[in-house]
Parts: C-alpha cells; sequence; structure tokens
C-alpha cells in the first residue's frame, strides 16, 4: 500500500477512531488501527469487539492499494506531534514507513497484514433501520446520560434506552435513584415499536462522532444484537446490552399534588452556597415549603456548621419538608433550559418529578428523583 494523504485529515479522522480503541488489551490485535482503501478513499477503523468506527478520508493520491494495521497509540502521537500538511505513507515488506511530503523525517512502523484483520460485527437479521437529525440525537443523549448508573452489577441500569415509537423518539437513563427522560417528536413518523439498550460509553463515542457532523442526518441500521449508525464519512457498530430495562413508566409519579415553581438560577446558586454546609457523604439539603417562599437549610454533622436560606417562589399545597441531595438536583437542573422550573412532590418518601415550566409541543424533558430521608428532629 502506499498513499499520500493531508496530515490535518488524517489526524482529524484517527482521533474520532482512538476513542474505541484500547490502549491495552488481553487481545493485543486491538490496539492497532487498521488502513485500507477502498472506493477511491482511505479507510480507517478500530475496535474492542463491543464498538467498532470507521472513518474515511480522500487521498491526495493512492499510488498503491492495500490493507494493513499499525499499532494506534503510536500512530496518533507521531501524527499529533508533525507539523507538516502532507503525509506519505507506503509499506515495505512487514513495515510502514511515514515520510512528510514538504521535510525528510522518516518513521517506521511494524504492521500486521490485512490478512490479519480482525473480522467486523455485521448486522445481521435487519429489524429495520431509521434516520433523524444528529444534534436531535445529541440533545437527548446530553440530557439523559448522566443518570445512568456506573455500577456493572445492575447491567441494565448502565446503559440508555432509546424508544423509537410512532409518533416519537424516547431517551431514558435511571441509576435506580434518578431517572431522566428526553421525549422528542420532531422525527419521521412511522409504525415502528422498538427499545435498544446501549451503553453509556458506547452513546459518548456515538455523541463525539455526531458532534462533527451534527446538523447532517444519520441513519440507523438495526439488528437483534447491535445497531450501526451511519453519518458523514463515519459509521459507528455497538452491541446491545441484553437485559431489559426496568418498566420505567411504572415508577412516574402520578399523583403529585404539590407543586413548587421558581427561578432555575435562584435555586441553583441558593443550592451551591448551602450544601458548603451539607454532610460530605450526602450532600442533604432539606426543602421546606410554604405558600410563596422555599427554605434551603443543611447542616454538617460532622463539624456542627448550618446554613440556611429562603428562596421566592409559588408553592401549592400543604406546607412539607423533604430532603435531597443538592449534587442531584443540581445536575438535573442543569439540563434545564428555561428561566424556570417545576418541581412536584406527593410525601417526604415519595419521588419528586422535575421538568421545566415551559414545555415545548417538539420536546419534553423530565427527571425523577428519589428523596433522602430526614433525620428525626
Amino acid at each position: 500500500m502506499e498513499v499520500t494523504v493531508s496530515r490535518e485529515g488524517l489526524f482529524d479522522c484517527l482521533s474520532t477512531i482512538m476513542n474505541v480503541v484500547p490502549q491495552r488489551s488481553v487481545k493485543p490485535l486491538l490496539t492497532n488501527v487498521f488502513l485500507e482503501t477502498k472506493d477511491e478513499k482511505l479507510t480507517i477503523f478500530g475496535t474492542d469487539f463491543e464498538v467498532t468506527l470507521e472513518g474515511a478520508i480522500e487521498p491526495i493520491e493512492i499510488a498503491n492499494p492495500g490493507a494493513l494495521g499499525v499499532n494506534g497509540k503510536k500512530f496518533y502521537d507521531l501524527l499529533r506531534e508533525l507539523t507538516g500538511t502532507g503525509i506519505n505513507l507506503k509499506q515495505e515488506g512487514q513495515r510502514l514507513v511515514m515520510r512528510q511530503t514538504d521535510n525528510k523525517g522518516r518513521f517506521v512502523f511494524p504492521i500486521i497484514t490485512g490478512e490479519e484483520f480482525p473480522s467486523l460485527p455485521k448486522i445481521d437479521s435487519v429489524r429495520a433501520t431509521v434516520r433523524a437529525r444528529a444534534d436531535v440525537m445529541l440533545k437527548m443523549l446530553s440530557h439523559t446520560s448522566y443518570a445512568t448508573s456506573p455500577d456493572i452489577s445492575m447491567i441494565s441500569f448502565t446503559g440508555i434506552l432509546w424508544q423509537i415509537k410512532p409518533e416519537e423518539y424516547r431517551m431514558v437513563a435511571t441509576d435506580g435513584h434518578r431517572l431522566a427522560l428526553f421525549c422528542d417528536r420532531t422525527a419521521p413518523k412511522s409504525d415502528l415499536e422498538l427499545d435498544l439498550l446501549i451503553s453509556k460509553r458506547s452513546m459518548e463515542n456515538l455523541a463525539r462522532v455526531f458532534v462533527k457532523s451534527k446538523d447532517e442526518e444519520f441513519s440507523a441500521i438495526i439488528g437483534d444484537t447491535r445497531v450501526s449508525f451511519t453519518i458523514g464519512n463515519y459509521s459507528f457498530t455497538t452491541n446491545l446490552i441484553g437485559e431489559r430495562f426496568p418498566n420505567y413508566e411504572q415508577v412516574l409519579p402520578r399523583d403529585n399534588d404539590k407543586i413548587l415553581e421558581l427561578q432555575r438560577d435562584d435555586l441553583v446558586n441558593a443550592l451551591r452556597r448551602v450544601a458548603i454546609f451539607s454532610s460530605p457523604l450526602t450532600h442533604m439539603v432539606r426543602f421546606s415549603m410554604e405558600k410563596d417562599s422555599l427554605k434551603l437549610s443543611a447542616v454538617d454533622p460532622e463539624t456542627g456548621g448550618e446554613a440556611e436560606e429562603i428562596i421566592q417562589a409559588n408553592y401549592e399545597g400543604e406546607p412539607m419538608d423533604i430532603g435531597f441531595s443538592a449534587n442531584d438536583i443540581i445536575d438535573i437542573l442543569r439540563h434545564i433550559e428555561t428561566e424556570r422550573v417545576k418541581i412536584t412532590f406527593r410525601s417526604p418518601l415519595s419521588a419528586a418529578m422535575i421538568y421545566p415550566a415551559r414545555t415545548s409541543e417538539n420536546e419534553e424533558y423530565l427527571a425523577v428523583l428519589m428523596p433522602l430521608r430526614l433525620p428525626e428532629e
């Protein structure tokens, strides 16, 4: 193989591919990136067998087609340090020689041949193909991924549920203590009813691809065990989590009869101040609500420090005290874009629901949060 390419184009593509390439692996083959001339382009792919990402760039010249693999980290590290505009890649026996077209630099990598490439995962038994805008998917991901669990013993809680429904797309994540749900109703209408559970890591890598082409449309080919996304010059394939996602609709509060409405920034700023005096373990802040006001208070049991602050708010319902982790509330509020927010309650031990005070016809975001038990006074 011999090709000449733009250093900037090669580095940009490789930077994206390297997000899925392990630097160390019990299977050393997977630490390589694989280069192949195909359809007048230079394609580059990496895989860890759970996720496979392939990109393509337009070469300046293909002098000799071919395929080879090279250690991803060393290849990336060198490209990052080079400053020239053009790169010549030439296979010489069992080595890849890289030269800059505008100076005398010469760098040699050991390679593996195309025959040693790992078999790329394929979509067997295609169930459906869907299309949507990348920016829609990015927004859904950013509003839900924070609610996943890091506990791999609860594998279904580590993933993000993408629901494809006839009238909307939904994305849901939960760690059992909090839940985030985002609905988008701008997707093309269909007869499909599909639930896809995808790992948070895969979704984060997909977002890195989508952000490069966020104004474009992507297509997704959905199989029984995998889904493959294509956008621009990139193709991203990931395994689906085989576990069933919990029935989240059962935990959405339906009978919360107490409603708190206030300025989002007022609540965030007050929480940050009061939480300084909260327990380092729970970060619990007490919400004391009565007509036209919300009082936030916290006590640090280790030092005896305490704080309280009153915020103007609209509150409908009987006076009530309830405890929440300040960090959890702030996490949720930073994904709400409206100036005012609503929080609904039923009792000090029941889940609260948090959502924008002003909603849109085309999208909906809400979060559910379990309270912390208040200490007895």
